[in-house]
């Protein structure tokens, strides 16, 4: 990557308790400026986020409710909606809904699309099982009709790993990233 002019920062956070997107989309951005990215060689202002399933939703999350951090972003098969997710993961981490329904709408990518400024490429295989295309359906519709701009990839019959696309999808997030930091 580094060849390619992209300093990467990786970063893996730990979940705990019952608050999915509350820490990871709000800690990870001020996380940028403590780590001191700029002197990494980082330019605070071309600062892109990308992530497949849960890091998808990161990234969504991240390029919504925390905007004002990312130029840009790319998610592979993000989760937007922890309703519609696989229930035996999600209420590990969220507890049932009746009990959390603050926590799943403080979660939820699609309550934070006005806060959206662009720069997104969303990635789905549309035989994905293990995240449902919905999520991603049900995002494109949120914002198209806030007239967001945003790019998107889809692989018909493709699943969750994509298999067979990774050459070309890597060639694809390549692309955006040079044309859009």
């Amino acid at each position: 990557m580094p060849a390619s002019g992209f300093t990467p920062l990786i970063n893996h956070l730990l979940r705990t308790g019952t608050a999915i997107g509350v820490n990871e989309g709000r800690v990870l951005p001020p996380g940028i400026e403590i780590l001191g990215f700029q002197d990494l060689g980082g330019e605070p202002e071309r600062v892109a986020i990308w992530g497949w399933s849960g890091g998808g939703y990161l990234t969504a999350l991240c390029l919504t409710a925390s905007s004002e951090y990312f130029k840009c972003g790319i998610a592979v098969a993000p989760v937007t909606d922890l309703r519609l997710y696989d229930t035996a993961w999600t209420e590990r981490y969220m507890g049932l809904l009746p009990e959390n329904k603050a926590g799943y709408d403080s979660a939820d990518v699609l309550c934070y699309v006005d806060r959206y400024r662009g720069g997104l490429l969303l990635v789905h295989g549309t035989g994905d099982d293990n995240v449902h295309p919905q999520h991603t359906w049900q995002f494109v519709e949120k914002l198209a009709a806030a007239n967001k701009p945003f790019d998107m990839v889809m692989y018909p019959g493709k699943n969750h790993d994509l298999p067979g696309r990774h050459y070309h999808l890597y060639r694809k997030m390549a692309k955006f990233l040079k044309e859009n930091l």
